[in-house]
């Protein structure tokens, strides 16, 4: 998992992810976020940076989309810092 914020709430929330054995990094992400399930589906949501609680999400049933997608957190992770 990405953390894309710092702060107390954030740090509380690694904590728990963490606890169920999710490894988490930090890379500052502000508009964009990404989940893929199980490498075949992925969705990808979009938010307005003038409104953090207006999001688009995109449903995403296509296989190579996801391989995609893949790769960028790929990348992003190997940037990221160890939280």
């Amino acid at each position: 998992m990405l953390a894309t914020k710092r702060g107390d709430l954030q740090q509380k929330l690694i904590n728990r992810a963490r606890a169920l054995g999710v490894k988490v990094r930090y890379y500052p992400v502000s508009q964009l976020r990404i989940a893929i399930k199980d490498g075949i589906e992925s969705a990808q949501t979009i938010v307005n940076p003038n409104d953090l609680t207006d999001r688009t999400t995109i449903v995403i049933a296509s296989i190579e989309l996801t391989r995609a997608l893949e790769h960028y957190f790929d990348v992003v992770w190997k940037k990221a810092e160890l939280t």
